[in-house]
């Protein structure tokens, strides 16, 4: 039996919910050109949600669409309400207003680092120094509860063709 897609309004409320209360961070998500759909039966493992460019055979359906949200409803259902915004949120942020692209994430740090002097640490004069005398903290590893939530990288195991962003990790083809 092939993958099952179905249209998913849950997932578009919650875009046009999170773009009305925040019109300067996803001013380029144009929602008229995006379809949100849902996996039902996904095999990912890892994965929450994709975002990816329209191909032919999506196009063929979708002709006035740039971009395709898919979440994965096993996942999904899993997830608490303040993370299902989340992740459209994040979701939201690699569409470009004009379609042409993907847009790719401005931070890749390591958890560890980010989670204890923050994702813009080279920019803050006034971050901690881990080799200070006064600095006695262990940095938190990684959390192993669900480390695939931390560690989505892009693969192509799934039939949605490349050009398919993960939950954390973005890269178009070249």
């Amino acid at each position: 039996m092939g993958t099952m897609y179905v249209i998913d309004d849950t997932i578009r409320q919650i875009a046009v919910e999170l773009k009305r209360k925040f019109p300067n961070n996803l001013s380029e998500a144009n929602l008229e050109n995006i379809v949100f759909m849902s996996e039902l039966e996904s095999p990912s493992k890892t994965k929450l949600a994709v975002t990816k460019k329209m191909d032919k055979a999506w196009k063929a359906i979708y002709p006035d669409s740039h971009y395709l949200v898919i979440v994965f409803r096993q996942r999904w259902d899993n997830l608490t309400l303040a993370q299902k915004h989340i992740l459209v949120f994040h979701q939201l942020m690699f569409c470009e207003f004009d379609g042409e692209k993907l847009r790719k994430p401005e931070v890749q740090q390591f958890f560890e680092l980010a989670s204890k002097f923050g994702i813009n640490w080279e920019d803050d004069e006034n971050v901690m120094d881990p080799l200070a005398d006064d600095f006695n903290e262990v940095l938190a590893p990684k959390p192993v509860l669900e480390p695939d939530k931390y560690t989505n990288i892009m693969r192509e195991d799934h039939d949605l063709g490349s050009n398919v962003s993960s939950q954390y990790y973005n890269d178009d083809e070249d």
